[in-house]
């Protein structure tokens, strides 16, 4: 009984302790995007900062190369590939998008769909045409497009989707 009457010292303890500034150290390959009061974001380079939890909010987001590696079934066939990417402008990015990974992996899906449609089984001419669409189309995000491959494809081997099945 004297634990459950004395619980919500641990809520109180934290709620204090959550609003305690507090240093925050940004390496080299992230930026800290900060915003102060929900607005008037800014970004942190490489340093020390101190962070201050009651009037500002913070992302941290990697600015060095990452990678998005798919597989993808386009009628009776199957692709893999990947892109490397990296953002470019912190800022943008934290104000445009929530997500990088799935954000480029969703333009990327979108792409090859149309390069597929367009370029029919020139993997070489698919690959430089879905390489210049994302990397025009996520320039708007503060993402930059290193290089878009296709690193194999095959006959799809499994069964129909759901969605196949009730055409």
């Amino acid at each position: 009984m004297l634990g459950m009457d004395l619980s919500f010292l641990s809520d109180l303890l934290r709620v204090f302790a959550d609003a305690i500034p507090r240093p925050v150290m940004v390496r080299t390959d992230e930026r800290l995007v900060e915003f102060r009061f929900g607005r008037w974001p800014r970004v942190l380079g490489p340093g020390w900062y101190l962070e201050i939890p009651l009037i500002a909010t913070y992302e941290s987001h990697f600015v060095t190369d990452q990678f998005v590696e798919n597989q993808q079934r386009f009628g009776h066939n199957v692709y893999r590939y990947s892109v490397r990417f990296a953002i470019t402008d912190a800022l943008l990015f934290a104000t445009r998008t929530y997500d990088d990974a799935s954000l480029v992996a969703d333009v990327t899906e979108i792409q090859f769909s149309q390069a597929l449609l367009e370029h029919d089984s020139d993997l070489e001419q698919i690959s430089k045409a879905v390489h210049e669409a994302i990397k025009e189309e996520l320039k708007e995000f503060g993402i930059d497009v290193r290089n878009f491959q296709i690193s194999g494809h095959s006959k799809a081997d499994f069964c129909l989707s759901v969605w196949e099945l009730s055409q």
